[in-house]
């Protein structure tokens, strides 16, 4: 038997989610957790370039219910949930670190490849309404957002490159549409298909505060699809959004379609 083997835990279901920040990351993973079950592991925001792996799991709502447990990477886990946001896909391989331990520590370890990716409108209007009101933790982590967004017009195209990628090949991952998740009863079970989850809904009733939770403040399902209202009339905004539609809008179109907001932002 290999040394360190967990002997009395034969598999353990293994996710590593990729998402941008304010990409609905967190409810994503409350729901992935709330629909497993036992013994769950939670490691937020994982650092790719370094070489530790921690054992603490950081919390959510979900481990409120019964059926879940909340415990360290090291006490046996029947799941485990890595995210990483903002990083890289291919260029640090010290990502799989965590996959790394549990394949040391189990027979069997059923690996899921996560990237989700949310509308460019609305993620970029999260973003905007985070920084008008000076987070701190969005500032600390796209500063430089207002001033120099070109990087982030980047991440999202790479974000979509990578989901697309997903949609023609299995082998690639699960992409995941947050707004067609959050709307839509039938995709969350073609998901949840994929993912090898039973879906019984649990998890979305709210935004988790975890990641500080919703950038307006509200409840999971509240208005999700319409941030980018809020701001259609802000010139700033509005210069930002269009500034990157050169870049993403090919790929944007083959994910959303000409939505609304898509068209009023290109017809400004």
């Amino acid at each position: 038997m290999q040394e360190g083997l967990f002997d009395n835990r034969i598999m353990i279901n293994f996710y590593q989610v990729y998402g941008i920040m304010r990409s609905g990351n967190h409810i994503l993973i409350n729901w992935i957790l709330a629909n497993n079950f036992g013994n769950s592991t939670f490691i937020n925001d994982i650092d790719p370039s370094s070489e530790k792996v921690s054992m603490d799991s950081d919390g959510l709502p979900c481990f409120k219910y019964n059926h879940l447990r909340r415990v360290p990477l090291d006490k046996k886990p029947n799941t485990v949930v890595v995210s990483l946001e903002n990083r890289p896909f291919s260029n640090c391989k010290t990502q799989y670190r965590y996959l790394d331990y549990c394949n040391s520590k189990y027979k069997y370890v059923d690996f899921n490849s996560v990237v989700i990716i949310r509308d460019y409108f609305n993620i970029m209007a999260s973003t905007y309404k985070c920084l008008k009101a000076d987070r701190w933790f969005v500032n600390r982590r796209n500063g430089n957002f207002i001033e120099s967004p070109d990087p982030y017009y980047h991440m999202w195209f790479r974000y979509a490159h990578e989901f697309i990628q997903c949609a023609n090949d299995q082998n690639a991952g699960c992409g995941i549409n947050y707004d067609k998740f959050i709307d839509n009863q039938t995709y969350r079970n073609e998901v949840a298909v994929e993912l090898k989850i039973k879906n019984e809904n649990r998890g979305l009733e709210q935004v988790p505060a975890f990641g500080f939770g919703s950038s307006f403040g509200t409840d999971a399902k509240s208005g999700f699809l319409d941030r980018w209202r809020e701001f259609k009339d802000d010139k700033d905004f509005a210069s930002l959004v269009k500034g990157g539609m050169p870049i993403v809008g090919p790929l944007y179109k083959q994910i959303f379609g000409e939505t609304e907001q898509y068209n009023y932002f290109k017809n400004l």
